[in-house]
Formats: structure tokens, C-alpha cells, sequence
């Protein structure tokens, strides 16, 4: 595969839309379409030293006898979803800085166990080079509504989860951690 030229298509408020045009190993040309929130994608090279973007978090009490989920409206689904706390991490800010901060600001909910800090994954394969690091752990506290935000966070039993894995839909993060968890995995 060569890359023959990004051209950038379009600028929103926080994603911006590229076409990568490549010709393929048989001489045959491509287009691939991709959205990342990074305005200055130049070139092949910029695009494998691609940072870590965001953070989310699978926590536990520290009985681990309740996983904190969010439940929130997701305007591109055009319905609620349970997913797991996170965000975006701020330039010059680690993943665990990120994870602390955004803990706080999005439950009021303190990290006070650091168990693993996953390598980055990419989470969006197909349409962005978006990649997220997963934060296992400890929180404490009692969870709060955002304000501004139709998003409310809480701690759930294993038997919440495993009924609402029946009924009700996930983010993929949340649905495979939150799996782990009631079976014993996490």
C-alpha cells in the first residue's frame, strides 16, 4: 500500500473529515474516508504517531460488589446507553491525570486504586484513528448527576448489570468490562 495524498475535506467545531487517497499493492487507487479530531494530518507519519486521546475507566467499590456505569444520551444513536466514565485527555496530561479529573467532573466519584492502565487501543477502526486508554481500578464516594448534561452515573450489582445486558444497549467498552466484572474476570 503507498499513500498518495490526505486531503482534508471539511472542519467542524471538534472533528475534521480527511480522504486518504492510497493505491494498493496490485496498482489499483482508493479512497479512504476517516473524521479525527486532529486538524493537521499531513502525512502517513503523522498519522502512526497518533497520541492516546481519551480515557475510560472500569472501577469498582472497593468490595468489588458494584461497578459504577454511566447512563447517557447519545444524540448520534438518538437514544440512552449505559457506558463507562471518561474523556478526552488534555494536552500535556497523562491518562491517569485524565482519569482522575474526569472521574470527578463526571460522577464526584474519587480514584483512590489504581489496579492497571491498559496500552492505547484504537476504539473507532473505520472511521478515525481515535485511540482510547482503559484505567482499571478503585473509586469511592456517591455518584452525582452532571450538571448541564442529560448523563447520570451510579453504582450497580453484578444482577443489575447482567439484566440490563439483556435489555438494554452499551458502548462497547462498557459492555466488555462490564461483562468481565460480573464474571469474575475483572
Amino acid at each position: 500500500m503507498k499513500l498518495d495524498r490526505i486531503e482534508r475535506k471539511g472542519d467542524g467545531k471538534f472533528l475534521h473529515r480527511y480522504d486518504l487517497h492510497y493505491t494498493n499493492d496490485e496498482g489499483v487507487p482508493y479512497t479512504y474516508e476517516m473524521v479525527s479530531r486532529d486538524g493537521g494530518i499531513d502525512s502517513l507519519e503523522h498519522l502512526s504517531g497518533h497520541r492516546p486521546d481519551a480515557v475510560v475507566m472500569a472501577l469498582t467499590d472497593r468490595e468489588n460488589e458494584h461497578f459504577v456505569l454511566i447512563h447517557e444520551f447519545r444524540l448520534e444513536l438518538g437514544h440512552r446507553i449505559y457506558g463507562l466514565p471518561g474523556g478526552l485527555i488534555d494536552p500535556g496530561e497523562t491518562p491517569e491525570e485524565c482519569a482522575e479529573r474526569e472521574l470527578r467532573e463526571e460522577t464526584g466519584l474519587r480514584l483512590v486504586e489504581l489496579k492497571e492502565v491498559l496500552p492505547a487501543a484504537a476504539c473507532a477502526v473505520g472511521l478515525s484513528e481515535e485511540q482510547t486508554v482503559c484505567v482499571i481500578g478503585v473509586a469511592e464516594g456517591i455518584p452525582h448527576p452532571m450538571q448541564g448534561e442529560d448523563t447520570q452515573a451510579r453504582w450497580y450489582t453484578r444482577e443489575e448489570v447482567r439484566k440490563f445486558h439483556e435489555t438494554a444497549p452499551f458502548g462497547s467498552w462498557a459492555l466488555i468490562c462490564s461483562w468481565m466484572w460480573i464474571n469474575g474476570k475483572l
